[in-house]
């Protein structure tokens, strides 16, 4: 796969690209649990302060109906070896019909002392977020579909809210077109 995203605060003037990802992806499901592996390279342009990397990741889910429990395990395997995160979720999704689906979900993640340096600036390892998402899946035709996201974390170790905000919220359109 790939994904881009233009960044909001270049919208005021000429549109730019602050990061490429570029992905490939292989899951099973074996009665109710699926396992997915992931390798992506994330290409920053310079707006982003960030160099590229790559990273690993591996995400374990079991579903009973409507509810999910996750585990995923990101870990940089390029520009900030053994850098990583674990984030555990309750996932929610619900079908309203063919062409309208929410999925909701609530996060906490632990991140190790590389990973909280190069990202925060702090070498320790903690408790990062608590963390909520919500997003409705359109498929205006059986191909096309239009994703609005809104994500809510909240900053839990008080040693790392002195490098940066105590919360931070996302909101974005994803557009795509599936095969």
């Amino acid at each position: 796969g790939v994904w881009s995203n233009i960044s909001a605060q270049s919208m005021a003037g000429e549109p730019t690209v602050s990061e490429y990802d570029i992905f490939v992806s292989h899951e099973i499901t074996l009665l109710n649990i699926s396992i997915n592996n992931t390798a992506a390279m994330y290409i920053f342009t310079g707006e982003s302060g960030y160099p590229s990397t790559t990273e690993y990741m591996l995400r374990a889910e079991y579903y009973t109906g409507p509810i999910g429990y996750s585990t995923e395990l990101a870990v940089d395997i390029m520009e900030y070896p053994g850098a990583y995160i674990v984030t555990h979720g309750i996932n929610y999704e619900k079908v309203f019909s063919e062409k309208l689906y929410l999925n909701t979900s609530i996060t906490l993640s632990w991140a190790g002392s590389k990973y909280n340096f190069v990202n925060i600036g702090l070498e320790k390892n903690a408790f990062n977020f608590a963390g909520l998402d919500l997003s409705f899946t359109f498929y205006p035709n059986q191909s096309f579909y239009l994703k609005p996201h809104f994500q809510y974390n909240k900053l839990l170790d008080n040693e790392l809210k002195e490098f940066m905000e105590d919360h931070n919220t996302f909101f974005g359109i994803l557009t795509g077109y599936t095969f």
